[in-house]
């Protein structure tokens, strides 16, 4: 087996494994992190007092660094689901995709409770 050989078989598995990366469900998670940073924005800056940041860990950087701080811890979460689950999808895409589901459906559940409450308390 000759070096091109060799190379050749590399180059076409690393374009298999970008092939197999979630870049829609990547998307999707973005969208739905936008949309419950969107929400906690709304219930705590127009729900007069009755809402408050039930994640401690966000509600600690929404107190100390204000709402630039909180966009920037949600930017960080999304990146570490990102990363993670890039990394994880190169050598093993099928347990990727299923983190990724993972996520996808617990920041699914988040968001929905939010726009329970912002449907039925507001």
């Amino acid at each position: 087996m000759s070096t091109a050989d060799i190379d050749s078989k590399m180059a076409e598995q690393d374009s298999g494994n970008v092939r197999a990366l979630p870049f829609g469900g990547l998307f999707l998670f973005t969208l739905l992190s936008v949309a419950d940073l969107s929400l906690t924005w709304f219930l705590l800056t127009e729900g007069g007092g009755r809402f408050i940041e039930s994640n401690p860990i966000a509600a600690a950087w929404l107190s100390s660094y204000g709402w630039a701080g909180l966009v920037v811890y949600k930017i960080l979460g999304l990146l570490l689901v990102a990363t993670v689950v890039i990394l994880i999808s190169l050598r093993r895409p099928r347990t990727g995709k299923r983190l990724l589901t993972f996520a996808i459906v617990a920041l699914t559940a988040v968001t929905l409770y939010s726009y329970y409450l912002l449907v039925n308390l507001f």
